[in-house]
């Protein structure tokens, strides 16, 4: 089978309409813009609940401000090899 993936866009209100109809394998997110804590909170949250039916990836510079407040199971890659290795696996 071939893996599908979607590029969850952190700022989009209707990418959760898109998840939902979808139901990806695989979600990335890169958070590359800085994000205000109580956004990143809220684009956690939204991931977390994404993170239940699908494989939830997440990259960028502006994760190290927040890494205590990413959510278990949510994998934070740091380079394109780690997330070929996590899609193969």
């Amino acid at each position: 089978t071939t893996s599908s993936i979607t590029w969850y866009n952190n700022m989009s209100a209707s990418s959760g309409f898109a998840i939902e109809k979808i139901n990806p394998q695989i979600v990335v997110s890169v958070f590359v813009a800085q994000v205000k804590e109580k956004k990143f909170d809220l684009i956690m949250e939204h991931l977390a609940e994404i993170n239940e039916t699908s494989q939830v990836i997440i990259s960028g510079s502006q994760l190290e401000n927040y890494s205590e407040r990413i959510p278990k199971g949510i994998q934070v890659v740091k380079s394109f090899s780690q997330i070929n290795k996590l899609i193969k696996d």
